[in-house]
């Protein structure tokens, strides 16, 4: 590769666009500042990785709130998350553990 375009982004994502994928981006566009996921279909996927993140953050700041390695709520999360399996409804099996609606509270401390 050529080393005068490492400090280049887009020429440098054209040459890794070409080696890698065959693909040539069309003169005047820049591809390399595109997000095309959300036209292309993948905004549903998205937002199911930062929901799973949410309900995460909930799930784990239960067990912050004693100890992480406390076994009520250890034992209290496999009767009411892992025994039931696909058995139940996952928001069921959440707010049966939480004992509420799962919120975004302990996610977004997590932000900072």
């Amino acid at each position: 590769m050529d080393p005068s375009i490492e400090n280049d982004p887009t020429e440098l994502f054209d040459v890794v666009m070409k080696d890698v994928a065959d693909q040539t981006p069309l003169p005047g566009t820049n591809y390399v500042a595109s997000w095309y996921h959300p036209v292309t279909g993948y905004d549903a996927g998205y937002y199911s990785y930062l929901w799973s993140e949410t309900i995460a953050h909930d799930l784990f700041d239960s067990f912050k709130k004693k100890s992480v390695f406390d076994v009520a709520t250890g034992q209290k999360y496999r009767e009411a998350i892992l025994d039931p399996g696909a058995t139940r409804g996952g928001m069921d099996m959440l707010r049966n553990f939480l004992g509420r609606d799962p919120c975004v509270d302990a996610f977004v401390k997590s932000l900072g």
